[in-house]
C-alpha cells in the first residue's frame, strides 16, 4: 500500500513510467476498492523502482508512517484521508475497468473450478482407498478359505460370518473363533 499524500502520489506518477500487466483484478473480488496487477515501475533514468505484483488501494488512507524507497531511503509521510488515489485512477484508466472486471470474473471462476477439482480429486482418493480396502478384505477372505481347517469346517454359521465380514478385524475374529473350535482350543 502506498503511504503517500495525494501530492506525493501525483509527483510520483509524473516522474515514473508504469507498465501494467494484462491480468489486473479487483483484490476484493468486485467492490472495486483495491486493484492487484503485475507492474513494472521505472523512473526517468529507466531504473527499476518496482517489478512484480502491486496492489493499489482506491482510497488514500489516513495514517502516519515511513515510506522506504527501492534504494533504502526513508521518508516520514502523512497521507490524506478518504481521497481517491491518483495512482488508482491512473491504473484503472490505463488498464480499463472492463478488462479488470473481466479478468476478476475469470480469476474467480478459475479459482472456483480449481476448488471443485480438488474436491473431486479428494473424493476420488477416498473412493480409491475404500476400493483398495475392500480388495484387500476380499483377498484376505480368499486366503482364509485356503486354510484347511476353515475349508473343511462343518460350522456353517462361522463360515458364513467369515464370508460376510465387513472389515479385516471381523474376519480375523471369526477366523480365530473357527480355528479354535476346529482345533478344540478353549
Amino acid at each position: 500500500m502506498d503511504y503517500r499524500t495525494t501530492e506525493q502520489l501525483k509527483t510520483f506518477l509524473e516522474s515514473h513510467t508504469f507498465n501494467f500487466g494484462p491480468n489486473a483484478f479487483w483484490s476484493d473480488g468486485s467492490a472495486e476498492t483495491a486493484l492487484t496487477t503485475i507492474c513494472r515501475i521505472t523512473n526517468d533514468d529507466d531504473q527499476i523502482y518496482h517489478d512484480g505484483v502491486y496492489e493499489i488501494q482506491k482510497y488514500v488512507k489516513g495514517a502516519k508512517g515511513k515510506m522506504v524507497s527501492h534504494n533504502g531511503t526513508k521518508q516520514d509521510i502523512i497521507v490524506d484521508d478518504g481521497v481517491i488515489s491518483p495512482l488508482f485512477t491512473y491504473a484503472v484508466k490505463t488498464i480499463g475497468i472492463d478488462n479488470i472486471t473481466k479478468f476478476t470474473e475469470e480469476r474467480l471462476n478459475r479459482h472456483q473450478k480449481q476448488k471443485q477439482e480438488e474436491k473431486v480429486k479428494d473424493l476420488r482418493e477416498v473412493q480409491k482407498q475404500r476400493s483398495k480396502s475392500m480388495e484387500d478384505l476380499f483377498t484376505a477372505k480368499l486366503q482364509v478359505f485356503d486354510i484347511e481347517e476353515v475349508k473343511n469346517s462343518k460350522n456353517k454359521k462361522l463360515r458364513g460370518k467369515i464370508r460376510k465380514s465387513k472389515n479385516i478385524y471381523e474376519l480375523n475374529a471369526y477366523t480365530t473363533m473357527l480355528l479354535m473350535e476346529e482345533n478344540e482350543i478353549k
